[in-house]
């Protein structure tokens, strides 16, 4: 609804006992060849702090515009771009992209350690792709929420989301199982789902006589 040329969010959200947030959401790419952990946590901080101090305007903007009151400042960064090229290696699956128990904890530790006026929550997104026996077979779309202002009661929680597609066996390219969930799955569940769905968690021999086996 904002006259073209006007610094504006891209929400704003309402509803009974929830009060009136603006929401901005930016999309953080790397803009150049990145060597080493420590320089991929340093420059994600920093195009993060460009963002922040840019979408400050947003808000301010948006709620003079708007002139129905206090709102609360809500940013989400996605930074699901800098995960690209980064595959990780497990003993029996690897993940692309950043993971939450590494880059992604030291990014919100950074973060943490904010103080700006006026903004009251940063939500970091990013995605991961899992691969199984060499082939991708899960999305998880996950959220890191960091409060900056002051302790409330209602806050927006997003979780993320989860796309799950597992074959109808080991090496099949058939599809027995889809599974959108709308909510970020953990690692652990992914892993056990996996194995599930692929016969993994069962061990099959030969028949036994139940008197014999002593069942």
């Amino acid at each position: 609804m904002a006259p073209d040329g006007m610094s504006a969010c891209d929400f704003q959200v309402k509803g009974n006992g929830f009060p009136p947030t603006l929401i901005e959401c930016k999309r953080i790419h790397p803009s150049l060849d990145i060597k080493g952990r420590e320089e991929l946590i340093q420059h994600i901080v920093g195009k993060a702090h460009k963002w922040i101090n840019l979408s400050l305007e947003q808000f301010s903007s948006s709620e003079k515009f708007l002139n129905d009151g206090k709102h609360l400042w809500h940013l989400i960064l996605d930074i699901s771009g800098y995960g690209k090229d980064r595959l990780t290696f497990f003993e029996d699956h690897a993940i692309s992209g950043l993971l939450d128990t590494d880059e992604i904890q030291d990014v919100v530790k950074h973060l943490r350690r904010l103080k700006v006026n006026g903004l009251d929550e940063i939500t970091i997104c990013w995605s991961n792709i899992f691969y199984f026996e060499r082939k991708p077979r899960v999305l998880a779309y996950n959220a890191c929420p960091i409060l900056i202002g002051p302790p409330r009661e209602h806050r927006l929680n997003y979780n993320g989301w989860t796309i799950e597609f597992y074959p109808l066996g080991r090496r099949s390219g058939e599809y027995r199982h889809l599974c959108i969930s709308s909510v970020a799955r953990s690692r652990a569940w992914i892993k056990t789902s996996w194995l599930g769905c692929t016969d993994n968690l069962v061990i099959y021999g030969p028949p036994q006589d139940s008197v014999r086996s002593g069942i």
